[in-house]
């Protein structure tokens, strides 16, 4: 007798636990949902976001034009100017 007693109360207990448990999870689910909700402009606004591409390709630009010229000037196809008289006079002794 006694054990049913203790058997009772405590499936009334792990029934309370459960209905307390899913309780919070449906109030977790709701504030979710909630915040979902506040926060969609925002995440909108990060989504569409792009990083600007023009400064990237302005370097490369740069650099691969830099690049070029000074190959043709020490690989003697252009003349040297005077500022790289002595950057060319280095290459071409050392070859």
């Amino acid at each position: 007798m006694r054990e049913a007693a203790v058997a009772a109360g405590w499936r009334a207990a792990v029934t309370a636990a459960g209905r307390r448990l899913e309780a919070a999870w449906m109030a977790l689910e709701a504030s979710s949902r909630a915040e979902q909700v506040r926060w969609a402009a925002e995440v909108a606004e990060v989504d569409g976001w792009h990083r600007p591409t023009w400064p990237i390709w302005l370097v490369t630009a740069v650099v691969a034009g830099g690049a070029a010229y000074l190959g043709l000037v020490l690989g003697g196809y252009l003349p040297v100017p005077p500022a790289l008289r002595g950057l060319a006079t280095l290459v071409w002794t050392r070859l």
